[in-house]
């Protein structure tokens, strides 16, 4: 009997992530793959176990419900958020097991390697509360030894480390919870222990790759991840307490500390007050000071007591210091709220305060920011919360705040985040497009409550819905490119893959037998008219040289930005300009000290897009400056691919596509 999973995926690399678990973790697997709808590539694993033959088929679904597009028939979220998950907020990866027309959610998984420098570590903060509230089991899988790196020179300049309070927060919550929600680390490409290396004596057993798969695989088989959960809570233990160690200054807890807390029953709060290490000082730039901030972080400065570092954009009011911050409030701000400010004063328990910018110039979501009250209440216990934002604000949400905070929760992440998890919002903001300030206090807890309130235990389950998507997006023609260059044509090396969702992470290339990956990928600025590609993949077949493709995908041929073909390959070269950040020698990482030599490698400009509705292939070129288009149309399972090309290059690659796919069921090419 075949036993039928999902994969729902923000993208198809998330997917893919997924299945290079299983691959790691079940050698001996026979493994294949097919389309079983455009973009939805549906793999078929047997393996023994047990001394019994294993059958999976594992769907791959690229691409959610959300920025206002409808995907797929259902929302595979509304089952978290039926169950209490209320943040506006969408794991990486959400895995399930269809059975008797429902599917059940097993687990999420979200994937980060990203720089983890300041408020990005806790970023995705949020995605792991919502899916904590919910019982969904969740792990957050992110990578320790990347560094950052200079703009001009891209030589290394730092490793950037998590604050402690990040694994912390997902220990302590899963506490709370009693809920499987833990922090996993794995080994950065760019990690090394050299000496005078942060991570010179770091213990890489407390790596999680094998307690990662494992948890995946025994999740999937039904049997008990109590043992992985045991050990990724223990190695999450030992990273918080190494990162501890290696923090600069004095003003932050050392392992000891975190080991009483543990000991004490996470109760950060509570130790912290106890001991009252330092105060807490949020650090506002001066040209962002306005209004009243200036008189009200001198009082916060005052009354409160620092939280794990004093880099934090939190610290603790303890619970007799509450009535002179409302105080102190009145006298700064008389215009806020007396009502609230009496009930601010309260004294039952103590109050967390987080200072926020909150501000993005397009008015969209701050991320970073969005996290803060997430992590702060998945870190502390028996306390309020109180959000203080100083950024600009648009007039819409000046007025939502007075008239209808509903609404702004559900429209805006920022604001969906901070208004559920808060007790109390305080503004002193300016208002965009105006010469004002917005100034006033807000209690929360009747939004917070009619979301907290009465949270459901049912089960993760709804019924199950097709695996043909609704519509086609550029979801689909980024899993269709990459289902044809890495699963139907043998022999094509993938050295990037960011669909709309990714990371940006890093880019490589095969240089003979050695793997050249250049991470922490730059945007480049106008002035070196390069720009990022969606897709590279590099061909070994075509010329006396490696080939490397190098593709801008879209929606519509529309889409694309003038000049986009000479920018694809203008950011190859330049990143070929610097050493490779790291190199692989069979599976082992290290660093890279030479450059690559451009000269030994061929470039082609491609775009990739829907055929309808698309420009005529002239207008196209002359817009976008390219060498080739792939003019991508839905089958049943499948794409009919039109590839046009301008270069002799360009049509040598397109007669070898066409050569080695005359007898592949799933792309037909003209």
């Amino acid at each position: 009997m075949t036993e039928h999973f999902r994969i729902h995926g923000d993208n198809v690399v998330e997917c893919e992530r997924i299945i290079g678990l299983l691959r790691a973790k079940i050698t001996g697997a026979e493994i294949h793959s097919e389309l079983t709808a455009p973009s939805t590539i549906t793999y078929h694993v047997s393996f023994q176990r047990h001394g019994k033959g294993i059958h999976w088929q594992l769907d791959l679904l690229p691409g959610f419900n959300k920025a206002g597009k409808k995907r797929w028939e259902k929302d595979i979220f509304e089952v978290l958020r039926a169950n209490g998950g209320m943040l506006n907020e969408t794991p990486d990866t959400i895995i399930t097991k269809v059975e008797d027309g429902n599917e059940t959610v097993l687990c999420a998984i979200e994937f980060c390697s990203a720089l983890q420098a300041g408020n990005q570590a806790w970023q995705r903060s949020g995605r792991a509360y919502s899916s904590g509230i919910a019982k969904c089991p969740y792990l957050y899988v992110t990578e320790l030894g990347n560094y950052e790196l200079e703009p001009e020179t891209r030589k290394r300049k730092n490793e950037r480390i998590q604050n402690p309070i990040v694994p912390f927060s997902y220990l302590s919550f899963s506490k709370m919870q009693d809920t499987t929600c833990l922090i996993v680390y794995l080994r950065a490409p760019s990690f090394t222990k050299e000496a005078g290396s942060k991570f010179e004596h770091f213990d890489e057993t407390n790596f999680g790759d094998t307690e990662l798969q494992n948890f995946l695989f025994n999740r999937m088989c039904g049997e008990s991840t109590q043992a992985e959960e045991d050990c990724m809570k223990r190695k999450a233990m030992n990273i918080m307490k190494f990162l501890s160690d290696i923090q600069r200054g004095k003003n932050h807890l050392q392992a000891d500390d975190w080991q009483a807390i543990a000991d004490q029953g996470y109760d950060l709060v509570a130790y912290s007050l106890q001991k009252r290490p330092f105060p807490f000082q949020k650090t506002i730039a001066s040209k962002s000071l306005h209004g009243g901030m200036r008189e009200f972080r001198a009082l916060v400065e005052k009354l409160s007591v620092g939280c794990v570092s004093n880099d934090l954009p939190f610290g603790i009011i303890p619970k007799e210091n509450r009535k002179a911050l409302s105080c102190g409030l009145q006298n700064i701000y008389p215009q806020y709220d007396e009502v609230v400010l009496k009930q601010l004063a309260a004294d039952d328990k103590a109050l967390i305060l987080c200072m926020m910018k909150c501000f993005k110039p397009k008015g969209d979501d701050a991320r970073p920011d969005r996290g803060v009250v997430a992590m702060a209440t998945m870190a502390t216990k028996n306390v309020d919360i109180m959000s203080y934002i100083y950024g600009p604000i648009f007039m819409q949400v000046e007025s939502s705040l007075d008239r209808n905070q509903e609404k702004l929760s559900r429209g805006n992440g920022l604001w969906n985040a901070i208004l559920l998890l808060s007790d109390f919002v305080a503004v002193d903001c300016p208002v965009l497009d105006t010469k004002t300030l917005k100034q006033q206090i807000y209690n929360t807890r009747d939004i917070k409550f009619s979301y907290q309130g009465n949270l459901p235990a049912g089960k993760l389950e709804m019924e199950t819905f097709s695996s043909h998507p609704l519509g086609f997006h550029e979801d689909d023609v980024d899993a269709g490119i990459h289902d044809l260059f890495t699963h139907q044509l043998p022999g094509v090396f993938e050295g990037l893959c960011n669909p709309p969702g990714g990371d940006w992470s890093g880019l490589s290339i095969m240089d003979g037998d050695v793997e050249k990956r250049w991470l922490s990928l730059p945007r480049v600025s106008k002035d070196k008219k390069g720009k990022r590609p969606d897709h590279v993949y590099e061909f070994f077949e075509v010329a006396d040289k490696p080939v490397l493709l190098i593709i801008e995908s879209k929606e519509f041929s529309s889409d694309l930005e003038p000049h986009v073909g000479t920018g694809l390959t203008n950011y190859i070269h330049y990143l070929m300009g610097f050493a490779p950040s790291a190199e692989k020698h069979g599976d082992a990482w290290t660093t890279a000290t030479t450059n690559v030599d451009e000269n030994q490698f061929l470039f082609v400009s491609a775009a990739a897009y829907l055929a309808k509705a698309a420009k005529d292939d002239s207008a196209v070129y002359q817009h976008s400056a390219c060498e080739m288009l792939f003019k991508m149309t839905p089958a049943d399972k499948g794409w009919k691919i039109e590839i046009s090309t301008r270069t002799e290059l360009a049509a040598r690659l397109k007669a070898h596509l066409i050569r080695r796919s005359q007898d592949n069921s799933f792309y037909q090419f003209k």
